[in-house]
Order: structure tokens, then sequence, then C-alpha cells
């Protein structure tokens, strides 16, 4: 083999093997490695691409022939090498678990906290800029309230109810919910059909509207949301329960007025009679307040946002 094959077979070995090391010192960023194997793999490359470059450079130092060789270049080679592994060390060196997490949580840190403003708007706009009768509508008290009045009018005394007072009651109902309370009713499975019957005296069943099916959806969902805060959620449960119980109250009172004295019912909208309007300011009065449930979920949301 020539002088030349030679000295181009070594040198070419020398600088396959710098680029081998640069390989080992960048592949950690690649490749998901544990802490301690992208440390050793890291440091290799580190190893092996100096020691190469520093061969390479004693090598051209001894060359025969060449005269006096210069070092200027060689030092300069010496202090860029250095600098190359240094950032190479600062870029590519695996951080701690903790660490890394914290710079990927940074990273998407603002996407989230958009998606999560926009959520607590859309929250805020459905029940936070509400006073107590606005929250009352949300979620149709009161109409739901008249209306199963007037129902229980019609189940007690068909007679008293005209035919287009009958239609509205039908109307106000269609879509919406029937809840049966199992205290007042009884259930059977007959024939493979469910039949309900009322316990005699008894008001077993209410109805509930659209409105408030949608408006508990509604809140339901941003119960279940991802984006909604943890202790904002909490509140959000506490409200769910109040409109919950509330409608409970509903057939409760019903009840309690009927077995009183069924003219509680039936006298309900008669503006002459005394017992007019006794048994909806019953409910009012037994009715748990909205508003401060809503003012507990929107100082959670001032919290998380360290709003004062």
């Amino acid at each position: 083999m020539s002088n030349f094959d030679r000295h181009a077979a070594i040198n070419g070995g020398w600088f396959a093997a710098i680029a081998i090391g640069a390989v080992m010192t960048a592949a950690p960023i690649y490749w998901e490695f544990s802490r301690q194997t992208a440390g050793v793999v890291f440091w290799t490359g580190v190893a092996l691409l100096s020691c190469s470059i520093l061969a390479v450079i004693l090598g051209l130092l001894r060359e025969k022939g060449i005269g006096k060789p210069v070092s200027g270049p060689f030092l300069l080679m010496a202090i860029g090498v250095f600098i190359i592994c240094g950032g190479a060390a600062w870029h590519f060196w695996p951080m701690p678990e903790g660490q890394k997490e914290n710079t990927k949580e940074t990273i998407v840190q603002p996407a989230v906290l958009e998606a999560q403003m926009k959520e607590l708007a859309g929250l805020d706009e459905f029940i936070g800029k509400k006073d107590e009768n606005d929250l009352r509508d949300t979620f149709d008290f009161p109409r739901i309230l008249k209306y199963n009045i007037k129902f229980q009018i019609r189940e007690l005394s068909q007679r008293l109810v005209s035919k287009e007072e009958s239609g509205d009651i039908d109307n106000v109902f269609r879509d919406g919910q029937a809840r049966i309370d199992m205290r007042y009713a009884n259930i059977a499975n007959v024939n493979n059909s469910v039949q309900v019957t009322h316990i005699p005296g008894k008001i077993g069943l209410i109805n509930t509207t659209t409105k408030y099916v949608e408006s508990r959806k509604m809140l339901a969902k941003y119960m279940s949301s991802t984006m909604i805060p943890n202790d904002v959620r909490t509140a959000l449960v506490e409200l769910d329960r109040t409109i919950e119980q509330n409608t409970t109250t509903i057939i409760e009172v019903l009840n309690e007025k009927l077995a009183d004295n069924r003219n509680n019912i039936l006298k309900e909208f008669d503006d002459k009679s005394y017992y007019r309007g006794g048994t909806s300011g019953y409910y009012w009065v037994k009715f748990i307040p909205l508003r401060p449930k809503v003012d507990s979920i929107s100082h959670e949301i001032r919290k998380h946002l360290a709003i004062n």
C-alpha cells in the first residue's frame, strides 16, 4: 500500500470515529433513553469525539516532511473543540425527570391556559353574571312549579281546567322529563312494562321542562370538563346538589300542602280564595337560594386565577 493510501485510511478512520462520536453525543435528544443510559451514551460520545479530534491533530503535527508545524491553527481548533463539546454538553445532557416535566409544562401552559380561560368564560356567561331570579329562570323553576300545580289541579278536578289550559300544560312539559318519587308511588313490572301507581292521597310524580333538562346538561358538561379546576368543580357539584334538592322540594311541598288541605292545590290560582298562592309561597320559603352557590364558584375561579 502506498504512503498516501496508508495515511488516507488512517485519517479516514479517525474522521469516522469523530462522526460516530458526534452521533453518540446527539443520540439522547432523539431517542428516549433512561437517565443513566443517556448519560453513558452522551459522555462516551463526547470522549470519543474529543480523543479522535486530538489524535488527528497530533498525527498532523508529527507528520514528516511537512516542515515546521504551525501551532496557531491547531490551538484554535482545540479551543473550538472545547466550545463545541461544552455547548453540546449543555444542550444534549438529559435533564432530570422533574425538570423535563416542568419544561414541557411550561411549553404547553399557554395553550392550556387559553382553553381554560375560554371554558371559564363560558361558565361565567352561563351562571356567573346572573342574579338570583335569573338563575331560577335558567333552570326554569318558576314555570316548573306553576305548571306542576296546574297539572295536579287537572288530576284532582279536571272540570277546573279548561281545554286550552290543559293544552298549555302538555306543551310546557313536552320533551321534558317525568320524575317519580318512590316515597309517594309504587312501580311494578306488568307484562314487561313499567307501571306506576300513586299511593292514595299522594302525588308521586312531577314533570320538568326542556329548559330545565338542557340547563342541567350544560351544568354537567362543566362539571366533567378537564379544563375546570378541581376547586371550581367542587363548587359546581354543590350547586348541582342544590338544584336537585330544590327540584325534590317541589314534590315534597305538593304532598305536604295536599295533605294539609286539598284547597291549597285547587285554589292556588283563585284570586278570590284565601288559599291563593299558598302552595307556591310555601315552596319559595323552602327554596335554597342559588346565588350564594354561584358566588362560591366565582370565588374559586378568582382564587385559581389569583384575582383579588
